[in-house]
Formats: structure tokens, C-alpha cells, sequence
């Protein structure tokens, strides 16, 4: 079965910057540092690339962006004392999270509303909570 693209990110974070870090000894600040680093870079990128109106270097600057961003939330659980597949499982717990908070943001009858271009939050919305996955 093929793996999913939380398992091959978080397998690059582990191999690439988060065992050898660990093994050197960086620190839980510089190295989410880094990553916010990498993350306005490739930002920054995808901004010139739509201003461009090139494609193929949009699709490539979001990807890098999603990509950078879940590895960040990988790398805080790893701080956190997390084992590889635990922090794995995490991440993908968290996306979940994610997601299924901004689908709820639907209206009780299934349409969604707007003000000003963002979405109006239904009654009773609650963002998604992460307290009970943190140390």
C-alpha cells in the first residue's frame, strides 16, 4: 500500500532535520525557527510566483508551504518527547482537527454564509482544540 504524504513528510523531517538536530543538540527554538525561516521563504516565493501568474511555481510554492507547515507541527511534538510515529499519528490528528473545524463552519442547513469575503461561523462553532495532545 502506498504511503500517504504525512508519512513521507514527516519521514523527511525525521531523517533530514529532526534525529540529526536531536543528535547535535539544537534546541526546540532554533529549529522551529529554521522552519518559520523556510516558511516565509517559500511564501514569499508563492507570492512573486502568482503575481507571475506561473503555474507550475504556484503549485510548487503551496505544496512547499503545506509541506514546511506540517513538518513544523512534526518537529513541536518531537520537542514534546514523541516517538517518530507517534508524532506522525499526531500530525494527521491534528490536520483532522483541522479540517473537520473548518468544515463545521457550514451553516446548520449546509449553506455558507459571508461578510466581507470570510465565512460566517455558525452558531455554537468552536475552533479546533489541542490541550489534550500536549504534554
Amino acid at each position: 500500500m502506498p504511503r500517504t504524504f504525512v508519512e513521507k513528510s514527516t519521514e523527511f523531517s525525521r531523517d533530514f532535520e529532526v534525529n540529526p538536530k536531536l543528535a547535535e543538540g539544537v534546541s526546540e527554538a532554533v529549529l522551529l525557527g529554521k522552519t518559520l525561516d523556510f516558511l516565509h521563504e517559500e511564501v514569499e516565493e508563492t507570492k512573486a510566483a502568482v503575481a507571475a501568474h506561473d503555474l507550475p511555481e504556484i503549485i510548487d510554492g503551496f505544496g512547499d508551504v503545506a509541506f514546511i507547515a506540517l513538518n513544523g507541527i512534526y518537529k513541536t511534538f518531537r520537542f514534546e518527547g514523541r516517538t517518530h510515529e507517534e508524532a506522525r499519528a499526531a500530525v494527521e490528528e491534528v490536520m483532522h482537527r483541522i479540517c473537520n473545524a473548518n468544515l463545521g463552519k457550514k451553516q446548520p442547513d449546509g449553506t455558507i454564509k459571508y461578510i466581507n469575503g470570510k465565512v460566517v461561523k455558525p452558531e455554537g462553532w468552536s475552533p479546533p482544540q489541542y490541550e489534550d495532545m500536549v504534554a
